[in-house]
């Protein structure tokens, strides 16, 4: 599988590259000039991501009553980044328009969402509010909301299970 090839390929170039660097600059340059930045751009991007998934009224429902554009637009939120942010994410605040119209590029995002009425239906999530949605771990069936793990009544749960 061509895809298959190219993956391993780019896998195997990208361990080659770093070990030669590592050889030639050392490990601890290796750590602080890329490992840490890495690390802590990786934790920043699931957290965009988390947050944009996991707040509060979205939608979720099982796959009999799954509508696709539903769960593009309410499924994800509209996380209102300040100007610098959405330059340095490629406008990932805008997730909601990428997930009804995925070939949208990151330039074009904004506009879409501004000139569709469709995508005004998005949870607005601003950085403050982003925060909140961290404590949101557990789709709770009966209230058919996201709960934190402390709204969760054990005993209730387990007794119904």
């Amino acid at each position: 599988n061509r895809q298959r090839i190219s993956v391993w390929s780019a896998n195997f170039a990208i361990a080659l590259l770093f070990t030669a660097v590592w050889l030639w600059l050392g490990w601890r340059s290796v750590v602080l000039v890329y490992a840490v930045p890495m690390y802590l751009a990786a934790a920043v991007g699931i957290g965009l991501f988390y947050v944009q998934h996991q707040f509060e009224g979205t939608y979720w429902t099982g796959h009999e009553d799954w509508d696709y554009a539903t769960a593009a637009n309410r499924g994800s939120s509209y996380l209102a980044l300040p100007a610098v942010l959405n330059w340095f994410t490629g406008s990932i605040g805008l997730h909601h328009v990428h997930h009804l119209g995925p070939r949208v590029p990151n330039y074009a995002l904004k506009r879409c969402h501004e000139e569709n009425a469709v995508f005004r239906e998005a949870t607005v999530l601003t950085l403050a509010r982003s925060v909140r949605t961290l404590r949101l771990s557990l789709w709770h069936e009966t209230r058919e909301q996201l709960v934190s793990f402390g709204d969760v009544d054990v005993v209730a749960a387990t007794r119904a299970g």
